[in-house]
């Protein structure tokens, strides 16, 4: 469902192209983000869009904890779920830029306890398809226990069965960054939250990322909530995530999540690193597979190139989208289980049709009780690399109401993306 949500802060910013205040395009994703609070009953809800390397809009809505009315700002955290990946992967372009990993070589070379005759190697492991299986009943996951080291985690499921030999087929594995996440730290000669520490968060101003220490939170982080039925209820003993740091075991924040992204255009990545990464992966027998290293790659329903990623889990659906060509991102986290992800960026992808914002325009805060009605159409799945296409208006022509109905219907949907 995260895909319709990138839409209509785009909307808003198209209107910038119309020649409407900044003020009428930040009240425009106000009322987005209100109506979606309500529709999809979400406690807390959190937005960052980037623009040309300035944040152009930032807030908070809703809870961070709704039992005690904490309100959700652009400090609070979130999990970040399997976005977490995109931090993994970010670390290993770093390192892979620096000479310090060969992203072909066996994993053995870096991971001593990984099994010897198997051919995985990092770049098949970003982009799944090492051949090493998603979560399965021989694992041995003690989702209570803190997994002390990433080697340690690794013996949650180094002697389960193979989902197929390496570069065979596309199999989505969070296990299978777990074992990234070892190369990553074998590489580097340091810790591989220490590496992140100091060599991502660090240089890219990320203040509010790191573990989910569930033992010790940090004071911003958001209270987590599943579901009953619809209606959303506090996690009374959520996991501790230790077993998978590197797949969907870390926390962030919007704000973080879209400087992460302007750092693949403003050379943190460097171009020709970008480029590899940004690119398919293909099988073994030829298919291409829509996902490079790590990124998931495709067109948005006008055809402009997006790189983007989605993750879910107890207590958390974050998104973080890229529009390259248009030098924009846009990261939407919440505090909750949710479904689908494509209608986040495609509720947003209209912030890529607009002229060039210029300047910082930041909203912080929380958004007043009472907004007026945003009306949606509904859209449907339109494919695996594309995205769902709503009906929409020539462009230049959106209209600045839509029904809350309709964002029922894009809550319910379900992403056709691969994985989470």
């Amino acid at each position: 469902m995260w895909v319709v949500i990138a839409f209509a802060v785009g909307t808003a910013a198209g209107a910038v192209a119309q020649g409407a205040r900044d003020t009428d395009r930040g009240a425009l994703v106000d009322r987005l983000g209100a109506d979606l609070i309500e529709a999809a009953r979400l406690p807390g809800l959190s937005i960052s869009i980037l623009r040309d390397g300035g944040v152009v809009f930032a807030r908070g809505y809703g809870f961070a904890d709704v039992e005690t009315q904490t309100p959700v700002d652009t400090s609070t955290q979130f999990r970040a779920a399997s976005v977490s990946k995109m931090i993994t992967v970010t670390a290993l372009a770093r390192l892979y830029q620096e000479g310090q990993v060969d992203l072909d070589a066996p994993v053995q070379r870096y991971v001593s306890a990984w099994p010897e005759g198997e051919a995985a190697t990092a770049r098949l492991l970003a982009g799944h398809l090492a051949g090493v299986a998603h979560y399965q009943r021989e694992d041995h996951i003690d989702r209570t226990r803190h997994y002390a080291s990433v080697t340690e985690a690794l013996g949650t499921f180094v002697g389960s069965p193979r989902a197929g030999p390496p570069g065979a087929q596309y199999s989505y594995s969070t296990h299978g960054f777990t074992l990234l996440s070892a190369v990553v730290e074998s590489a580097a000669g340091k810790t591989f939250l220490d590496y992140l520490a100091d060599d991502v968060f660090g240089p890219l101003g990320m203040t509010h990322s790191g573990p989910d220490l569930r033992a010790s939170p940090p004071p911003t982080m958001s209270t987590l909530y599943g579901r009953r039925g619809v209606e959303p209820w506090k996690l009374s003993d959520p996991e501790d995530p230790s077993y998978k740091w590197g797949g969907g075991g870390l926390i962030s924040r919007p704000n973080d999540l879209t400087r992460m992204a302007w750092g693949y255009l403003d050379g943190f990545i460097r171009p020709d690193v970008v480029t590899e990464m940004w690119a398919s992966q293909r099988t073994t027998g030829g298919e291409e597979t829509g996902v490079g290293i790590g990124w998931r790659v495709g067109e948005d329903h006008g055809g402009r190139r997006v790189i983007h990623h989605a993750g879910s889990m107890g207590g958390a659906r974050s998104v973080i989208v890229i529009w390259p060509d248009e030098r924009t991102a846009v990261s939407v986290m919440t505090n909750v289980t949710w479904g689908s992800s494509h209608v986040i960026f495609e509720a947003f992808a209209p912030a890529a049709e607009a002229e060039p914002l210029h300047g910082t325009f930041t909203y912080e805060g929380t958004l007043p009780a009472t907004r007026p009605p945003v009306h949606w159409s509904s859209s449907t799945a339109s494919g695996r690399s594309r995205c769902p296409r709503p009906s929409r208006p020539p462009p230049g022509q959106w209209p600045l109401t839509r029904s809350r109905s309709a964002i029922s219907t894009m809550t319910s949907m379900r992403s056709s993306g691969r994985g989470g």
